[in-house]
């Protein structure tokens, strides 16, 4: 009688066990903050250092072909001084998790050597595993929505 009890014991325990195991894999995992914060130090000094080539993989896969076309048409006479993080707000944890970023830009371009302060907006995506930059508002580097930016037919070889 008494191996009977611990059978069902077992039993009863090993489907609690199931049935909790069940319950949390519903449960949205943490976003990593931290590794947000790691991606937009690497993606702004790269911004700042003018190491457009390294820069490009901080961009969305359908806005990337954009900032290259940016940057070999024109990056040269952009300077920036400092991006400094103000603000960072997680807008949504689940399904395509998204992050506000509100930066402070002292940059000028040239041929106007006055340095000016902008503060930008940037939104942020996390898919496949990384942080990527889907846009800003004001577009500092112009790349606009235009569908022509993006056809890579269409950019000069």
């Amino acid at each position: 009688m008494c191996c009977f009890h611990f059978k069902v014991l077992g039993l009863i325990s090993g489907l609690v066990g199931l049935l909790l195991m069940g319950t949390l894999s519903c449960v949205p995992k943490k976003i990593n903050i931290g590794h947000l914060e790691h991606t937009l130090s690497l993606c702004h000094d790269d911004l700042k250092w003018k190491r457009f080539v390294e820069a490009t993989r901080c961009y969305s896969p359908e806005r990337r072909r954009a900032f290259q076309k940016w940057f070999r048409n024109g990056a040269e006479d952009i300077h920036i001084d400092s991006m400094e993080l103000h603000e960072l707000e997680l807008l949504k944890t689940e399904g395509p998790v998204q992050a506000k970023v509100v930066v402070g830009v002292k940059s000028y371009r040239l041929p106007d050597t006055t340095l000016k302060s902008t503060t930008i907006t940037e939104l942020w995506r996390f898919q496949e595993g990384q942080w990527f930059l889907a846009a800003t508002e004001p577009d500092i580097f112009e790349l606009g929505d235009k569908q022509d930016a993006l056809d890579p037919s269409l950019e000069e070889k």
